[in-house]
């Protein structure tokens, strides 16, 4: 069943009910892996432009829509995302993020300041504006770092304002930002995310801000159902060893993961893996496979604390120690503000 096109109706009236599938996409793998090498992907149709700012009108927003190249025009958005709070929608993950998106759907991105509340407005006035211009729905809201915080809590408040009846039903929560600089775990909204909606987190274990041992164990205590990708050798920003090439090349993989995911019901499958293979100079991206710490939680009633120990496939891995939150900078800039 579509996670995405389910909200649509059953007579699969939206434009991207029947996508053409674009010749450049690689062949699902039926193996334990699967390679993304194949030809190189269709770039997408992309248009800039802004609208109108209710909170500041002599700033508008801009925005970036992005869709396959094979989608109609006018073709309503399936995710609303925007960045983290140091870089644009310029940035290196940002961009990649998109590349891989926009392959299978339809994206609108939008630029907002480094403000969280100012951020979350955003998100309200960009999906409102989306709908004044013929989307029924927007099926997902999303975000990178400080981005993800901010759609976390748009989400979460068009939910209970519309008391459960808000077309928002998904999150993609890229690099989401768990632990702040003086060290307090930013769960509590997380925790708040009502049991209607799903969650896909993107995180890189070698991401500072969020360890995914720690990360798991919020997972075990929302109340709404998620899924993680773990980026192996990834940092806050992204980047992998490799170089640019394989920095471009996981960054647009996690965008195709994403879009795939908000296609398809995943059940009860609840993590996989993308990484850098150095000696094939491809990206590698496992299959979806059963959910060990969620697959815990199912036959123990008891608490993480009574519980002890995660499970061993959840050790803590090690991460790069920053005390920087600067979204979407490098981890090499980082490392040289913290001098």
């Amino acid at each position: 069943m579509l996670r995405y096109l389910k909200r649509q109706g059953s007579d699969n009236s939206h434009p991207m009910a029947h996508p053409k599938k674009p010749s450049s996409r690689p062949d699902k793998s039926t193996g334990p892996t699967a390679s993304s090498s194949g030809a190189p992907l269709q770039p997408p149709e992309q248009s800039s432009f802004t609208i109108p700012n209710p909170a500041n009108p002599s700033k508008p927003i801009p925005c970036i829509r992005s869709r396959p190249a094979t989608s109609p025009q006018d073709a309503p958005p399936t995710l609303i995302f925007t960045h983290g709070a140091g870089g644009t929608l310029s940035a290196a993950a940002v961009v990649h993020f998109t590349t891989g998106f926009a392959a299978s759907l339809p994206m609108l991105a939008f630029q907002g300041i480094m403000n969280l509340g100012a951020r979350v407005k955003g998100f309200d006035a960009v999906s409102e504006d989306s709908k004044s211009s013929g989307a029924e729905t927007i099926p997902c809201f999303g975000g990178r770092s400080m981005g993800a915080r901010a759609a976390v809590i748009a989400a979460t408040a068009q939910f209970d304002t519309a008391v459960g009846g808000t077309n928002v039903s998904s999150l993609i929560l890229a690099s989401y930002p768990l632990v702040s600089e003086k060290g307090d775990l930013r769960d509590r909204i997380l925790l708040e995310v009502p049991a209607e909606m799903s969650v896909l987190f993107i995180s890189g274990d070698r991401d500072s801000m969020c360890d995914i041992r720690k990360l798991n164990e919020v997972r075990r205590k929302m109340k709404a159902k998620s899924w993680i990708v773990v980026v192996k050798g990834a940092d806050h920003g992204m980047n992998v060893a490799g170089g640019k090439k394989a920095t471009e090349a996981v960054g647009v993989e996690t965008g195709k993961v994403a879009a795939q995911w908000l296609i398809d019901e995943k059940g009860e499958a609840g993590e996989c893996e993308i990484w850098w293979d150095g000696k094939k100079g491809e990206v590698r991206r496992s299959e979806w496979r059963e959910d060990n710490v969620m697959k815990a939680e199912a036959k123990d009633e008891g608490t993480p604390e009574e519980q002890g120990e995660l499970p061993s496939s959840n050790k803590k891995r090690k991460v790069f120690t920053s005390n920087n939150d600067a979204g979407d900078t490098t981890q090499r800039s980082r490392k040289r503000k913290g001098k």
